[in-house]
């Protein structure tokens, strides 16, 4: 079957494979947006869990089972502010358990590199301004930049000598940009593009059909731009009120790519490749990265990052994830 997803659907689909007495059930992979970079250690799970036992005052499962949703919904919320334990209080990804996946997440991009995931056609890809979903629930653009500066201040200090050279290369070549774009650039890599393309890189050097797209239009917003899980409204016609609150229904344009990704997501489900007549997708590789890139003119295009790809990979594998607060 093909299996395919977005978001916490998306990192579903790459975990999916890894899974003992999973081989034979999967032919075709869809990653929209998320990859094997969403776990956490056991440690940090530990860490988590104690934190929200804290928020109910419970002890014991039985203690727990007596909460009433509200009173769940409500110590989840408290535990995500105890110490900022993560980004939007979203301390639920799967954990390296070594049992159901590795303990090792760098175990995890070896495996996508293995024969027998080669045998897997894989989708894989992203938006330009990932990021900036959370900009309505972070409440606005200022506590939004705040929390990107906690994350790269965070995540630096986290890194050894040499890793911290090479980022501070990563941000030099967005010199140009100001200091916001510079923070969600690395946002949207170390969250998205980064562990995309070492699973991209590792699938196709193995011989695994591998299709890596990305996409610059069209906008959800203009002051959103085009923002995690933009695609959906036209993948599934399914128009969405404007997230910064405004009452406007955005996404419901008629445009190319509405008609274009529900071609190309068929075909390749049906066949296993991508391409429509009238566009040709080409097979990803580490030499020259085509990507599929879904723009007001749709066509592939080479090495769309630079070094700046590569230079976050080298840390990114270890990390993994951007918004939980590594405790380990």
């Amino acid at each position: 079957m093909t299996i395919f997803g977005e978001s916490a659907g998306s990192a579903s689909v790459t975990f999916f494979p890894l899974i003992d007495g999973s081989e034979g059930l999967f032919r075709r992979c869809i990653a929209q947006s998320a990859n094997i970079a969403y776990c956490d250690t056991m440690e940090h799970g530990i860490h988590v869990t104690q934190n929200f036992l804290t928020a109910t005052g419970c002890q014991t499962m039985d203690e727990l089972m007596e909460l009433t949703t509200e009173q769940l919904v409500e110590a989840y919320q408290k535990a995500a502010v105890i110490d900022k334990n993560c980004l939007l209080g979203t301390a639920n990804f799967p954990l390296l358990d070594g049992i159901t996946l590795p303990e090792d997440r760098a175990v995890m991009y070896e495996m996508w590199g293995d024969e027998k995931r080669a045998k897997l056609d894989l989708v894989i890809g992203s938006t330009l301004d990932e990021i900036r979903y959370f900009v309505p629930s972070e409440g606005g653009e200022e506590d939004f930049a705040n929390t990107l500066r906690w994350i790269a201040k965070r995540d630096r200090a986290m890194l050894n000598n040499q890793e911290k050279v090479m980022y501070d290369e990563f941000m030099a070549t967005l010199a140009n940009e100001s200091e916001l774009k510079r923070l969600e650039q690395y946002c949207n890599d170390i969250n998205f593009r980064a562990g995309n393309t070492n699973m991209a890189i590792r699938h196709s050097a193995d011989g695994g059909n591998t299709y890596m797209y990305f996409m610059k239009s069209p906008v959800t917003t203009k002051e959103l731009g085009v923002i995690h899980a933009a695609e959906l409204p036209y993948l599934f016609d399914t128009p969405l009120e404007d997230p910064m609150g405004s009452g406007k229904i955005v996404s419901n344009e008629d445009c190319e790519f509405r008609h274009v990704i529900k071609e190309m997501w068929t075909n390749f489900a049906r066949t296993g490749n991508p391409s429509t007549n009238k566009y040709e997708w080409n097979k990803f590789s580490g030499d020259d990265r085509q990507t599929m890139v879904f723009d007001d003119a749709i066509g592939m295009q080479k090495n769309l990052f630079g070094r700046r790809e590569d230079l976050m990979m080298s840390w990114a594998e270890r990390l993994g994830n951007g918004s939980s607060k590594r405790v380990c």
